[in-house]
């Protein structure tokens, strides 16, 4: 047993010296050439995934400042949350009241004085760089059928087994990913356009702007749904705040109208395409709006009591008093949104009024998609993207509401590759 213990300390401190002989590594771009292949037997597949792998690391090998960017970015995430957990830290330490005649002063913490110290391995800025390319290719990293794609291509498994990294687990990547900022995302954007101009395959003396209908992940919604689904997720949020600290909002009865609601929602969508059903579904509507109002005052008193509980608080940490101030957040715009979707469903199915698409709510889960309707096709709920293009490239593409004009038309006039960024850059997924 001696021996054993003796051995555990003499491997403790391995590694504390090794960890602390450790110092960080700059981001940089890794070389194809002197990598050698672990895996023997097996190839690159000639496909369209391992040409875009290809493209993508020559425009970082193009401007190795994109890692460097992406690596900074990552140093700011880092540094704000160390920040939280110093001020909790330091939180905790004010509890305890001074000895008499000794009054410490606490240094106040900002993210510029945050230093980085040697701790767990992080994922390197080139994984971050390559998989926000991806997410612009196959979707975003929690996305089950991009996650499909990422965890059995051959192709991604060899290409990340050739430079010797490992596929990062979806929670980590979405965290970097979203820790990008939008600077290094434009000058991601500036060097592709440079690429392509250096290499001919356009020359930017004219461009023409069109747009066209992506359709979004989500589905085509109706009022009773939007509606009983808000009133499930602020039941939910509101039963799971014993988690931070605070108390639950009163659940007595909350179950029971919740079935209440989804029995009424599912008798509405039986009434589709029935004759004469039009009176019964003002019926069910009426009672449907009527049960949602009353259910949302109540939910706006519970609110109010443990807003007050969260502010009359002074033993909880500011880390969870800022989630606590968040959740609160998502139930008063939750409970907002109620609010709008019962009126708008009153002038719609009540009143038989024409409702514009603007005062709508979509999707619960993006609030950027939209109902687009575009001339001989069906109606998409997604999003309208605004392409530059040239006869047959097309240079950059842009997210944006506005309406289409009927005929493309030059947007800018030869003025080099930099005059064409008046579209922002855009990876595929809106943050």
């Amino acid at each position: 047993m001696l021996i054993l213990v003796r051995r555990a300390q003499i491997c403790n401190t391995l590694i504390v010296s090794t960890l602390a002989s450790r110092q960080k590594l700059p981001a940089t771009v890794p070389d194809l050439a002197d990598r050698p292949r672990q895996l023997v037997f097996l190839t690159p597949l000639n496909s369209q995934l391992n040409d875009f792998l290809n493209e993508v690391h020559q425009i970082a090998r193009l401007e190795p400042s994109i890692v460097e960017r992406i690596d900074e970015d990552l140093d700011l995430h880092a540094k704000k949350k160390k920040l939280l957990r110093l001020i909790d830290a330091q939180f905790l330490a004010g509890q305890t009241p001074d000895l008499p005649k000794l009054q410490l002063q606490l240094r106040e913490l900002k993210v510029e004085h945050i230093e980085l110290e040697t701790g767990r391995p992080r994922t390197e800025a080139y994984i971050v760089y390559l998989f926000l390319m991806l997410r612009g290719l196959i979707g975003g990293c929690k996305d089950q059928h991009a996650r499909l794609l990422q965890e059995e291509s051959i192709t991604l498994k060899l290409w990340l087994n050739h430079l010797g990294l490992e596929l990062p687990p979806a929670s980590t990547l979405s965290e970097n990913l979203n820790a990008v900022s939008n600077q290094t995302r434009g000058l991601i954007h500036q060097v592709k356009l440079r690429s392509i101009f250096q290499q001919g395959l356009d020359d930017f003396q004219k461009c023409f702007t069109d747009s066209t209908a992506v359709e979004a992940n989500t589905e085509r919604p109706t009022d009773s749904t939007i509606l009983v689904r808000l009133i499930t997720r602020v039941c939910t949020i509101g039963g799971s705040l014993h988690r931070l600290d605070l108390p639950d909002m009163n659940p007595v009865g909350l179950l029971e109208q919740q079935e209440e609601l989804r029995g009424l929602s599912q008798q509405i969508h039986f009434l589709n395409g029935k004759a004469r059903g039009e009176a019964k579904r003002k019926k069910l509507y009426f009672q449907l709006i009527r049960r949602v109002r009353r259910l949302r005052q109540r939910l706006l008193r519970d609110l109010e009591l443990v807003r007050r509980n969260l502010e009359g608080r002074a033993d909880l940490p500011p880390s969870r008093r800022l989630m606590g101030e968040e959740a609160l957040g998502l139930i008063v715009d939750d409970l907002a949104a109620l609010e709008q979707t019962a009126n708008v469903c009153e002038r719609r199915i009540m009143a038989e009024e024409k409702v514009p698409i603007a005062e709508k709510i979509i999707s619960l889960s993006d609030s950027d998609a939209s109902f687009i309707v575009k001339g001989g096709w069906n109606t998409v709920v997604g999003y309208r993207p605004q392409l530059a293009r040239r006869e047959r490239l097309c240079h950059c593409a842009g997210c944006a509401s506005g309406q289409r004009g009927r005929q493309p038309a030059p947007c800018c006039d030869g003025q080099g590759a930099d005059h064409q960024h008046r579209s922002h850059s855009c990876d595929g997924q809106r943050r």
